[in-house]
This record gives C-alpha cells, structure tokens and sequence, in this order.
C-alpha cells in the first residue's frame, strides 16, 4: 500500500512530529501499522527514492486517512522536505 502525505498535523521548532496520510480503514490500515517514508525526486527521467524515516499509525481517521507518529531524528527532514513542496510518499512495511 502506498499512501500520500497530505499534511503536517503538528510540528514543533521545524520538527514534524504527526503526520496526516492518505491510507486508512478502508485499505486495511490498523493503529501500529508502520510507514516507510520517502521522497521522490525525478533525474533525467527516473525516480530516485530517497528515505526520510520510519512513522507508526496513532489513529485512523475517517475511512481513508491515519494520523501517524513522527520520530524526532526523522521529523526534521519530512518537515523539511513537505513544505519545499518535494513529492512524499509513504509505503506500508509488510511484518
């Protein structure tokens, strides 16, 4: 499952610390499923995946979104990366 960041729900000196997804009840999200985080960026015509860390789903919210649990190492560079308008996905970790 690969979710869209769609917005930054709280954040603290320039740190996200939760964030709103686009994945939720109605694509089998559970509270505890974890996000792999990325940011997508196009070279010569491919993507080039970068990591930006590692968030855990908190809550479900409506049908079709999580609010999900930033790390503070990893907070800094999804907030980063969100607001200079940077292409983030986010793709379940199978257990």
């Amino acid at each position: 499952i690969t979710a869209k960041l769609m917005k930054i729900v709280k954040e603290k000196n320039g740190v996200a610390e939760i964030i709103l997804i686009k994945a939720g009840k109605k694509h089998g999200i559970k509270v505890g499923d974890k996000f792999n985080v990325e940011v997508l960026e196009i070279l010569d015509g491919e993507i080039l995946p970068t990591t930006l860390g590692i968030v855990t789903v908190t809550a479900l919210k409506g049908e079709a979104y999580s609010e999900c649990k930033v790390s503070k190492k990893e907070g800094k560079a999804i907030y980063e990366n969100f607001n200079a308008n940077k292409q983030i996905k986010c793709f379940l970790i199978i257990k």
